[in-house]
């Protein structure tokens, strides 16, 4: 696995092929541990060449892509009304995670902010597996939106 990098060496190493908001978000960051590959030219979506986003608001995802600086997309597990939910690398625990990446719109983040204070609030409260939710690692914001990674479990919880 790649050592982890401060902003500024990964700035060194990689500033000639970023785009000026990825090095500004280098800047944001602590530690760098997955750098990414870069957006494909052919990423559909309807979103136009500078946007993150695409038309319904999801955020643009390939394979190989990064999240934070941190996690490694690896697939698209699904999508949903708020969102989708990615299976990712974690470089930093070199564990696999889910990612819930909510819309870029205020009233779904708002929602989202809600779900994740009751998840904050119950995993507190459960005792070590015995209530059988599904344990939320940790949340960030990325590109404007707000992301949950959880534990990777085997079956979407629907089924």
């Amino acid at each position: 696995m790649p050592q982890a990098l401060t902003p500024d060496e990964a700035l060194r190493r990689y500033g000639d092929s970023l785009s000026a908001l990825e090095r500004a978000e280098l800047a944001q960051h602590e530690m760098i541990y997955y750098m990414g590959r870069p957006r494909p030219a052919t990423l559909s979506g309807g979103a136009a060449a500078d946007s993150h986003d695409d038309t319904l608001g999801d955020l643009l995802i390939w394979p190989h892509q990064q999240l934070a600086y941190r996690y490694e997309v690896l697939c698209v597990l699904g999508r949903g009304s708020f969102g989708l939910v990615v299976r990712a690398f974690d470089y930093r625990t070199s564990t696999e995670v889910a990612v819930k990446l909510i819309r870029n719109r205020k009233c779904l983040h708002d929602q989202a902010c809600v779900e994740l204070r009751l998840l904050k609030h119950l995993c507190a409260v459960d005792q070590p597996d015995s209530s059988g939710l599904v344990k939320i690692i940790d949340h960030f914001h990325f590109r404007g939106h707000l992301c949950m990674t959880f534990e990777l479990l085997s079956i979407n919880l629907y089924e």
